[in-house]
């Protein structure tokens, strides 16, 4: 009898979603901000995130645990968000969309569906089926000019390119109980 590990595989599907979305949000930054004032603001935020997951989840693969170490997290925490502020406002000022800021956060989600989906499903299973979550979110991120983008026709070719992966995905995480 086969058996789809569903967890990982909606974690895999979310992460290939967000994957697709990903790009078409930074754009929105991007194209008022610049690519260097993105990858910044991106990645400060994605950053910030982390630093205070870290901090809150009283975990550390450090080999000391210190009260200096928490510190010393907690005041680099406070000067990103101070930096994401003070960007974050003036990217608003130049009219980026406020949806334009969240890219760090996305790609921070990314990178924690991806081990989740890698972890549950192997290698081979979590990239093909975040791989056909990202295929299929781009084509109706496409098709209907979502994140604005513009919109694309797709054509039956492309939704047959679609189908197959799909299919692929299934043989690869169909597991033999």
């Amino acid at each position: 009898m086969s058996s789809l590990p569903l967890p990982a595989l909606l974690i895999g599907l979310a992460t290939g979603a967000a994957i697709a979305c990903l790009g078409p949000i930074n754009t929105l930054l991007q194209g008022r901000a610049g690519p260097w004032s993105t990858l910044v603001i991106v990645h400060l935020l994605g950053l910030a995130v982390a630093l205070l997951g870290w901090l809150l989840s009283g975990r550390t693969p450090l080999p000391t645990d210190s009260a200096a170490l928490r510190a010393a997290l907690l005041v680099l925490l406070v000067a990103v968000v101070a930096a994401l502020v003070v960007l974050g406002r003036g990217a608003l000022m130049l009219g980026v969309p406020a949806l334009g800021l969240v890219g760090g956060l996305v790609g921070l989600l990314v990178v924690l569906g991806t081990l989740s989906a890698i972890q549950g499903l192997g290698v081979l299973g979590g990239i093909t089926t975040i791989l056909l979550a990202e295929l299929t979110s781009a084509a109706v991120i496409d098709a209907f000019g979502l994140l604005g983008r513009p919109a694309v026709h797709l054509s039956g070719v492309r939704l047959l390119g679609l189908a197959v992966v799909a299919a692929g995905v299934l043989m690869v995480v169909r597991r033999n109980a």
